[in-house]
């Protein structure tokens, strides 16, 4: 993987010079009045001929946002060619507003941008190149992000998405396997997009449904990992949840749907091998729930099945799994020159919090795989707590009330917490020795979530309630 990685590194720095094609950037926005002047400031500041782009800010929202784009777009300093849409209905959510724009885009190519990134202001010239192709259907940039370092979630998130972006995604591409667009900071083609069928609203992930139905026209996908957009991570556990939930379940959702097109298709085995696994890969939530509810009962039957013989199977992988997760992670982090100590950190933390997510999350699995229906939840974004409207007016308005399944979740998660602690103490009680630290690593995981759940409902209830009063 890491030679592939860099061979993929050597050919990207070596892109020809692009010829310039009239783009069309398209915003998707949703009441983020916290965001917004963030994102038009970055779009002063792109690289770009004026005349040839384009932007389409596809306002959906119901607050105060709609005007603030008005103000924004009438102070631009930048000639573009602005075109406001707000629909009628928000039918079908972002794909629906994606679609909805896409048939008065006059750009060749479409952009697209979320509300919470800040534009790199050379994006055009670092992505644009790739599609002297005529094959070339997107290209997918790297994300960075404005508040990493702001807590113990945040830096989990990185160690992710980091992964996911520069080893994932570099390992894919370098290797002819299926890419998915992630939803922002990329460029697709916009004859690739009529030609996969248009963005869908019946999925969470519309991004990666149209990914999959595009490669299986024979589209090809790039990354371009030399440019990176900034974005804003989820700081709290329950907007965290939120987003994993949509991302997770909509993840099955498009494997349930489009399983059947990919064997059927003729592309290679090897690729659906691969794109089979890729799609269902968030099954290994429902498999680390499984083993904490059932750790308590393999220490009893091992307890009268001379459970030491299994060392030899078990503490191989526990080792080697392990060894695999660190040495992946230190892939991306070598490339962004971080150092081993910062892997050594955050890597077990980071699977500490997977471990905490797991029940929540298999949830989502579940959902997607029997078509439970449920309704677009954006990720909401803070913006800059500092300015415009105090923060707890923002937590009102972002997240809205409590609902009781969130409080079932996290008390869930505590009780599973509870029970591998137990587990602990009972592998004490036998010596199980080598059980005690994995049982111990799994209560703390779900332990941290659990409590940092509940934590957040309740400042969340405390302030609103503060706030209606």
């Amino acid at each position: 993987m890491a030679l592939a990685i860099k061979r993929l590194e050597s050919e990207g720095d070596s892109a020809p010079a692009s010829k310039q094609y009239p783009v069309t950037i398209q915003l998707p926005i949703y009441n983020e009045p916290y965001v917004v002047e963030r994102l038009f400031a970055s779009l002063e500041k792109i690289h770009y001929p004026d005349a040839l782009l384009q932007i389409q800010v596809l306002d959906d929202s119901t607050d105060a946002t709609s005007e603030l784009i008005k103000e924004l777009i009438q102070k631009s300093k930048r000639k573009y060619d602005f075109d406001h849409i707000q629909r009628p209905k928000r039918d079908g959510f972002k794909a629906g507003a994606l679609e909805y724009g896409l048939a008065s885009a006059t750009g060749e190519l479409i952009a697209i941008f979320d509300t919470d990134f800040v534009v790199d202001p050379d994006f055009f010239q670092k992505t644009l190149p790739h599609f002297q192709d005529p094959k070339i259907g997107l290209v997918q940039t790297c994300w960075s992000y404005l508040n990493a370092e702001k807590n113990t979630l945040t830096k989990v998130q990185q160690v992710y998405l980091d992964g996911h972006f520069y080893v994932e995604h570099l390992a894919r591409d370098s290797g002819g396997h299926f890419l998915n667009f992630n939803g922002t900071a990329g460029v697709f083609r916009k004859e690739c997009i009529v030609d996969a069928g248009g963005w869908a609203g019946d999925m969470l992930t519309e991004d990666l449904d149209l990914s999959y139905r595009a490669q299986l026209k024979g589209w090809k996908f790039k990354v371009e990992k030399s440019s990176s957009s900034l974005c804003e991570l989820p700081e709290d556990i329950r907007t965290l949840k939120t987003q994993q939930h949509r991302w997770l379940k909509g993840s099955a959702q498009v494997f349930r749907k489009l399983l059947l097109p990919i064997l059927k298709s003729n592309i290679s085995l090897r690729q659906k091998i691969e794109s089979v696994l890729h799609l269902s890969a968030n099954c290994s939530y429902i498999a680390v729930l499984i083993l904490s509810l059932t750790l308590f009962s393999v220490v009893q039957v091992r307890l009268h099945n001379m459970w030491n013989h299994s060392l030899f199977l078990d503490l191989p992988v526990f080792v080697c799994g392990s060894i695999v997760m660190m040495y992946f992670y230190r892939q991306s982090d070598q490339i962004n020159q971080r150092g081993l100590w910062t892997t050594l950190v955050r890597v077990p933390l980071a699977m500490l919090v997977g471990v905490g997510l797991s029940f929540c999350n298999s949830i989502a699995v579940a959902e997607g795989w029997l078509g439970a229906f449920s309704g677009f939840v954006r990720t909401p974004k803070m913006g800059d707590a500092t300015t415009s409207k105090p923060a707890i007016d923002k937590r009102k308005s972002l997240l809205g009330g409590i609902e009781l399944k969130e409080v079932v979740i996290a008390a869930v998660e505590i009780i599973i917490a509870v029970n591998l602690l137990y587990t602990a103490m009972d592998a004490y009680n036998l010596a199980m020795w080598l059980t005690i630290p994995f049982a111990l690593f799994l209560a703390c995981g779900f332990l941290y979530v659990g409590i940092l759940s509940i934590q957040q409902i309740a400042k969340d209830f405390a302030q609103t309630r503060a706030t209606s009063s």
